[in-house]
């Protein structure tokens, strides 16, 4: 089971949310992908092998997923990925996939921590509200995921969670290879290629390689 940790020395406020404060963590950026719902199955093994290959992919989210996705979930997590439905607990066990990520809120996201238990990751997606954010967290979320293109009170959302809280964010806008370094350096844990990875294996393999180039600076050399 992969698992979202915390930081060490993770300070709590007094509500009992994690706060980072004094936590001084370098977090190694990963890739978070999506899978579109209309992909063969073999076709997106095909390519998630390649991407896996030349890059440290965490977790896959299946879009429009349904019961027949078993095998592949299974493959995926071969490979070392977190596998997550989008806001449907119930299929997450039927597929045994590793967890939801929830897109409508922290009531249903804390509905479905009690149903899934502690041992199964819940994401939360954040419309970019501060107050909503700060719910999810409360709500017990494993991983933030929101727009980084995103302002809250004439402050990008995602340095503002970056800098106080220790639950990792996800930039959950796709970027390409080039834009990676930048979201790295304000904070985020893990990061969205865009689609195109699936549109071949070269291309997959090739996109995971210049993803990792660039987060790991040898781009801009």
């Amino acid at each position: 089971m992969i698992r979202f940790v915390p930081a060490p020395g993770a300070t709590f406020s007094e509500s009992g949310f994690v706060i980072r404060k004094c936590c001084m963590r370098e977090p190694q950026t990963r890739l978070f992908l999506t899978l579109p719902a209309d992909l063969e199955e073999a076709h997106a093994m095909a390519c998630l092998e390649a991407m896996c290959g030349t890059a440290d992919v965490a977790c896959l989210l299946l879009e429009g997923a349904d019961g027949g996705q078993a095998g592949l979930v299974r493959r995926a997590q071969g490979l070392g990925i977190a596998v997550l439905t989008r806001d449907d607990p119930a299929l997450a066990r039927t597929l045994g996939a590793d967890g939801v990520h929830v897109t409508t809120g922290a009531r249903t996201a804390r509905q479905i921590r009690q149903a899934l238990g502690e041992e199964m990751i819940i994401g939360g997606e954040c419309r970019g509200k501060r107050h909503e954010a700060m719910d999810l967290g409360e709500a017990g979320v494993d991983y933030l995921a929101l727009d980084q293109r995103f302002e809250a009170g004439g402050e990008p959302l995602l340095e503002w969670w970056a800098e106080l809280f220790v639950i990792p964010v996800v930039a959950f806008h796709p970027v390409k290879p080039s834009g990676m370094a930048g979201l790295a350096r304000r904070g985020a844990d893990f990061v969205r290629p865009e689609e195109n990875i699936w549109t071949d294996v070269a291309r997959a393999g090739a996109v995971g390689a210049a993803c990792m180039r660039a987060l790991r600076g040898e781009a801009e050399q």
